[in-house]
């Protein structure tokens, strides 16, 4: 995530949620044929918002930016971590079940489809639940939201020795992403904080 604008790198492409399938199509059968011919596959570097975690609360470069920190009870760190890649397919991983209940069906009223996901590896590239995941490391987990109405959206969690970093920001779509943030602030920070507070109980 650059400090100034959040763009994807020049002469890239997002392959978003309703492409997946016939993305996956395609890579599969080009993996076969290259498999025929004793080529295989080779993971590149990806690109990472390092960014992300240098944020601090408020509003900076158009983006609305609410961090929280929290200690990781003594030797729990490995669990909390391992925990960040369990995402995917339930409300309550994010805390407030109800909550994100709410978040979707209110969506809905503004055109979004968000929808509960599970991905079989949480890695680069993945959808699980509303979000694509940009960054997947042992202690580090980016998100980026796919299909959200008021605007681009980012949700990042870092263990860092005995401390869990939570970071949420939003990118605001229009007058609609605008009145999204400032109309739910109060909301956001009670969400938030369960959010955190669910990682490290």
């Amino acid at each position: 995530m650059s400090t100034s604008k959040i763009e994807r790198p020049r002469g890239t492409h997002d392959v978003l949620p309703a492409e997946q399938p016939q993305w996956r199509r395609v890579t599969s059968e080009i993996e076969r044929l290259c498999a025929l011919y004793g080529y295989h596959a080779v993971t590149t570097p990806v690109f990472e918002d390092t960014a992300l975690f240098e944020r601090t609360s408020g509003l900076a470069d158009g983006i609305y930016t609410f961090t929280t920190s929290l200690p990781v009870p003594d030797g729990r760190a490995d669990e909390v971590a391992a925990d960040l890649h369990r995402i995917g397919g339930r409300f309550r991983w994010y805390g407030s079940a109800a909550g994100w209940v709410a978040r979707v069906l209110v969506g809905r009223l503004a055109g979004e489809r968000l929808h509960r996901r599970r991905a079989p590896v949480v890695a680069p590239g993945a959808l699980v639940d509303w979000w694509t995941v940009e960054r997947a490391e042992p202690n580090v987990l980016v998100l980026q939201g796919a299909g959200w109405f008021p605007g681009e959206a980012w949700l990042g969690y870092r263990v860092e020795g005995d401390r869990l970093d939570q970071v949420a920001a939003l990118r605001p779509k229009g007058i609609p992403g605008f009145l999204y943030w400032k109309l739910l602030v109060p909301i956001h920070h009670i969400a938030f904080a369960q959010m955190a507070r669910r990682r490290v109980r």
